[in-house]
């Protein structure tokens, strides 16, 4: 992201060679007493010394203000301090029309740039602040989640509308080539060969697509999305999943729903890869004006130093982000022996996303 240092630069530069001279200034300025030059060439002093005489006045944006042989345009007003660019020398090129035209054009997009980048400072500034208060705000990750859900969503249409088709298609020439009569049965053979690998990696592009964008959530609703979520692991996993959905009813928003389905792919990948277990136990229930999901599984379970451990190695860290995000609370209960069981509580929502950021969410 270019800072507000750079973007200054960037214009005196383009201004300079547009009007092909060096005497092109980035001044800052309050009421026109003091003078500080933030990018491009030093001013003279007797020409800063002249612009006193716009004290008390209210510059519009954009237009050109000539004097002796410079010239100034304001950009913007930020603050309490002014910035203005000024031009010296005889500057014919200035005074033409489509140049002025130019200028004005540039100070309303300085304008807008400046306010967003300070509004990104701001905002910067008070995430850090709080992120060393550990006062992180819940709409922060939420945010994120929901950015990178829609980013998931648009890669995963793009390999479905684009990757995906194309293998189709050359698998379809294949099978013609594969049993023309021309070909010998080598030859065939071959093909065959080449088709099943072909094959194979259509199965994992879709398998991709699945993960990236969870099939049908929306049009299924939670139960029958986690319940396909359990057939297609059921079929690479070494444990029995057991589903109970008997008392969940209420509809759930679709950031909660993409949550719950998040948690259960991480907890049942987690099964797979650390807790030797043989039965996994998922419910999905209604709970005090919220939802509740239980999981426990019968593995090896942690000892407490290994549980804080785990919330870098397992996952666990982003499953209690993303609940926290979405004012939840988890519990986490195991010990050496015993297995792991982690009970999800989703409230209703009423943490909201500020007004700025809602064009990226």
């Amino acid at each position: 992201m270019m800072k507000i240092a750079e973007l200054e630069k960037r214009v005196v530069h383009e201004l300079q060679e547009v009007l092909e001279t060096s005497r092109v200034s980035l001044i800052e300025t309050g009421n026109f007493r003091n003078f500080a030059c933030k990018a491009g060439c030093q001013p003279n002093e007797e020409v800063l010394s002249g612009l006193t005489r716009y004290q008390g006045i209210r510059l519009p944006e954009g237009q050109l203000f000539p004097y002796g042989e410079a010239a100034i345009f304001l950009i913007g007003d930020w603050r309490g301090m002014t910035n203005l660019i000024l031009i010296e020398g005889r500057q014919p090129k200035l005074y033409k029309t489509p140049v002025k035209v130019w200028i004005r054009t540039l100070s309303r997009y300085l304008n807008v740039c400046y306010d967003n980048m300070l509004k990104i400072n701001d905002l910067t500034d008070e995430l850090e602040r709080l992120t060393k208060e550990q006062k992180t705000p819940a709409w922060l990750p939420r945010l994120q989640y929901a950015m990178a859900e829609k980013e998931r969503k648009h890669l995963s249409q793009d390999l479905h509308d684009s990757v995906l088709q194309e293998q189709i298609i050359l698998y379809r020439k294949l099978e013609l080539v594969q049993y023309s009569e021309a070909a010998s049965a080598e030859l065939k053979q071959e093909l065959q060969d080449i088709g099943e690998g072909m094959l194979d990696i259509i199965h994992q592009i879709r398998m991709t697509c699945n993960e990236l964008r969870p099939p049908f959530l929306k049009e299924w609703g939670l139960n029958q999305a986690l319940e396909a979520l359990y057939e297609h692991v059921q079929m690479r996993v070494d444990y029995r999943i057991i589903f109970d959905s008997e008392r969940f009813c209420i509809p759930l928003p679709d950031e909660q729903m993409i949550a719950v389905y998040r948690i259960n792919q991480e907890l049942l990948n987690n099964a797979y890869k650390h807790s030797q277990a043989t039965e996994v136990f998922i419910s999905i229930a209604d709970h005090e004006d919220g939802f509740l999901m239980t999981y426990q599984d019968n593995g090896i379970g942690l000892q407490s130093g290994e549980l804080r451990n785990s919330y870098k190695t397992m996952g666990l860290y982003g499953i209690r982000e993303r609940v926290r995000s979405l004012e939840g609370e988890i519990h986490v209960l195991t010990a050496p022996g015993e297995g792991l069981t982690i009970h999800v509580y989703l409230p209703c929502l009423q943490t909201t996303i500020p007004d700025a950021l809602k064009t990226y969410y």
